[in-house]
């Protein structure tokens, strides 16, 4: 697991995504997501902060895919 504050499991999917050839959905609740005030996702700045930290840092992604990833995840996920 990618040592960072923000964002660990999420890095981590992405690093065991690339070690397999295939990847399939399930149309399945597995996990609840609960939010209290002060946790550390519960600020979605930040949060949008270190989505941009994983793709340039940890995932090595271009400027120009990282804002396209961004703008992607600020759409659905606020």
């Amino acid at each position: 697991m990618p040592l960072i504050r923000r964002g660990q499991d999420y890095a981590l999917w992405l690093k065991l995504l690339k070690e397999v050839e295939y990847a399939y959905c399930i149309n399945e609740d597995l996990a609840k997501y609960r939010s209290i005030e002060n946790s550390l996702s519960r600020n979605k700045l930040k949060k949008l902060w270190g989505q941009w930290f994983i793709y340039r840092k940890i995932e090595n992604i271009g400027i120009l895919k990282s804002v396209y990833f961004i703008v992607f995840y600020a759409y659905y996920g606020f």
